[in-house]
């Protein structure tokens, strides 16, 4: 299902499952998600539990401040943003209202760089509702292959983005996204000795 995980798909029925009641929690501990925007790996508090995960909304489990582009960004500022392997997908936002969504097929390669690229996403099929429960994101980003669901509000504004894990077993949250960033931006000291 998701490259580089065999037991994604096994874990996403059994919690799609979950969330529509045809398992109960105790059959899913195996899957243990570092659930909820806020949760901390040390201490837990913010996470969701396989017991409440059917209950769970969508605004619970994601990165509240996504990377984005404006509404006029270039394929060139498109292509660049998903050179990185983490983003999935490019959102293009104005004033704070989705325009679109693009991922790496909808580009065409033989488009120039400074074409607008507004026109070649599309929110079809890649929008989710904040208040929506997870165990439904779960189901749909299983049927559609997609790790990545854009959360918006009724009025079109940008709510977040749900972020499967590779492994399947839980959400990327706000301090997963600082991590990696630190990680990246630690600044190298060179060898004293």
């Amino acid at each position: 299902m998701f490259p580089g995980d065999r037991d994604s798909r096994r874990r996403i029925v059994r919690l799609g499952a979950l969330s529509t009641g045809d398992l109960q929690p105790q059959e899913c501990l195996d899957v243990q998600p570092p659930y909820g925007s806020g949760a901390s790996r040390a201490g837990g508090g913010g996470g969701l539990s396989d017991a409440n995960l059917a209950r769970a909304v969508v605004s619970s489990a994601v990165v509240s401040q996504p990377k984005t582009l404006p509404g006029t960004a270039s394929i060139g500022s498109v292509r660049t943003l998903l050179s990185n392997d983490h983003v999935h997908m490019a959102l293009l936002v104005d004033d704070g209202r989705l325009v679109t969504a693009i991922e790496r097929d909808d580009l065409p390669t033989d488009v120039p760089d400074d074409v607008p690229a507004r026109e070649y996403g599309t929110i079809t099929g890649r929008t989710i509702r904040p208040q929506e429960l997870v165990g439904v994101a779960l189901r749909l980003m299983q049927e559609s292959g997609r790790r990545r669901m854009v959360v918006v509000h009724r009025d079109g504004t940008l709510g977040g983005l749900l972020c499967l894990k590779r492994s399947g077993n839980g959400f990327c949250t706000d301090g997963d996204v600082l991590d990696r960033k630190r990680a990246v931006c630690r600044p190298v000291i060179p060898d004293s000795s």
